[in-house]
């Protein structure tokens, strides 16, 4: 199922919302060109930037709990999150105010790090993606707008159907 739009419309401009999806935007193209000069930079980068549960069980490489959260593992990743974050950040970021929204969507990521440090203490694999900010900015909505429709392409097959399914 895809999010299309939403029922919901916000009352004023989501510029946190889109200075999240800039930034995410220079980031994943940073990456997708250091990619494009070799596999070893691209994973050097990872290595870099990404979140490693078992450095964070060490206490080192702290600030990669918030670093991650802003880099993706390939096309479809980043437009995933992207289009979620698009479709359900602007509303949130209405309701919370822009100081409250960028709190919950960075402790979103921060708490979804750390969640995969739990699940995997002794990982080595970086972990990267903004897949837990939005979750939580996802789970904000559905609690704030839970009557809200959303218009969804559901794929079947070789064929699609668009129906509003609620939040």
């Amino acid at each position: 199922m895809i999010p299309l739009y939403d029922d919901i419309a916000s009352s004023r401009r989501p510029y946190l919302t889109y200075i999240i999806i800039v930034s995410c935007t220079f980031v994943w193209l940073f990456q997708f060109r250091t990619g494009l000069s070799g596999n070893d930079a691209f994973l050097l980068q990872l290595r870099q930037f990404g979140m490693i549960p078992s450095s964070i069980v060490r206490g080192k490489r702290l600030w990669t709990l918030f670093s991650s959260i802003f880099m993706h593992g390939g096309w479809l990743h980043f437009l995933g999150n992207m289009l979620y974050l698009w479709i359900f950040g602007d509303n949130v970021e209405d309701a919370f105010r822009r100081p409250a929204y960028i709190v919950l969507y960075l402790l979103a990521g921060i708490f979804g790090n750390l969640l995969q440090v739990l699940v995997a203490p002794h990982s080595d694999i970086p972990t990267i993606g903004a897949s837990g900010a939005i979750s939580g900015v996802m789970g904000a909505y559905f609690v704030l707008y839970p009557r809200a429709r959303v218009l969804t392409l559901v794929p079947f097959f070789l064929f699609a159907r668009l129906i509003y399914l609620p939040a």
